[in-house]
């Protein structure tokens, strides 16, 4: 059984070896997550904008428009949101009753025809672009090498299985959740209150760290064995029996690695979008590299979960390291 710097060696090799198809699939997926973001923060984070303005008059609309171009991040972005709210409320307490009920129904009618749709249709596009990432990332792990065009035909073909094993999956670990809040409200009405949370809590982190890394390799089985989605889950939970350690401390240290070099990139583009904050919207722009890292480091965990697979499977029955 491979060990855990082995498993890192042959995946980093791995992915320099799909370099062309690996790269090709994060320009366009990231490319394609970029364009759906400004897209948004013009349409449907400037119209809110501008529909506030008309509570908040238009010095403030201006202040606020500049404060969410120059945003270099998505927390940046957030906090421009806060912002908006927190004059919002500010511009509410100076109003007489009537004059609040009427701008409320202003603001809302306008976030209702003109905010939602976008945000709805941003929020559904956006999963299935992640859908078919991940669906692509675990192809070319299964496959290991193989043209864009294949390779990307192929990951749509695999989008609604893996939505199905995913579904059971989170579904799995819901019931779980669900069982531990139902033993803890009775132990609750026994006991007390404070009882039943202090075991309700551990019993569903605890559950869920046992289940996730009994189940993390179904959708491995899925494409490699061309299981079926209820089998992929049974499988999956055979091949980790005895070896949840095994399973849980891999995925545990490739996951703190990725962070690290993650946030290592996150460090430098934020210092570079601090420096163009005089120039909106280029902090917003350069904040945009993050999505590209984030799905160099997707595609990475998968390819290491592929392989992580592997090594489990050829293991012998009887390791239980």
């Amino acid at each position: 059984m491979l060990t855990f710097p082995d498993l890192l060696r042959r995946t980093f090799t791995d992915c320099n070896r799909a370099g062309k198809p690996l790269g090709i699939a994060v320009l366009i997926t990231g490319g394609i997550t970029v364009l759906l973001t400004m897209f948004l923060w013009q349409m449907a984070l400037g119209t809110g904008v501008r529909e506030l303005g008309r509570i908040l008059g238009p010095e403030e609309t201006t202040r606020l428009e500049e404060r969410a171009w120059s945003a270099g991040s998505t927390s940046g972005m957030q906090q421009a949101v806060m912002e908006a709210v927190q004059a919002l409320e500010v511009k509410l307490n100076t109003m007489t009753e009537e004059e609040k009920a009427a701008a409320l129904q202003m603001a809302m009618a306008g976030f209702f025809t003109d905010v939602l749709p976008v945000l709805s249709g941003f929020a559904v596009l956006s999963f299935l672009l992640g859908l078919w990432s991940r669906s692509f990332f675990l192809v070319l792990g299964v496959r290991g090498h193989g043209n864009f065009g294949t390779l990307a035909i192929d990951a749509f073909a695999w989008m609604l299985p893996l939505l199905g094993v995913g579904a059971l999956i989170v579904l799995a670990m819901g019931a779980w959740v669900a069982l531990s809040v139902v033993a803890g409200f009775v132990l609750g009405m026994i006991l007390s209150e404070s009882a039943g949370v202090l075991v309700a809590v551990p019993l569903a982190i605890g559950g869920l760290l046992f289940v996730g890394p009994r189940l993390v390799l179904a959708p491995v089985m899925l494409l490699q064995e061309r299981t079926g989605v209820m089998e992929s889950i049974r499988r999956s939970s055979r091949v980790t029996k005895g070896r949840w350690l095994k399973v849980f401390g891999n995925r545990l240290g490739a996951g703190a690695m990725v962070w690290i070099a993650v946030f290592a990139v996150q460090i430098v583009v934020s210092m570079l979008a601090r420096v163009a904050q005089p120039f909106p919207p280029a902090p917003l722009v350069i904040g945009q590299v993050m999505t590209f890292v984030g799905l160099v480091g997707a595609a990475y965990q998968t390819v290491f979960l592929v392989r992580l697979k592997e090594t489990i499977a050829s293991a012998p029955t009887s390791s239980c390291s």
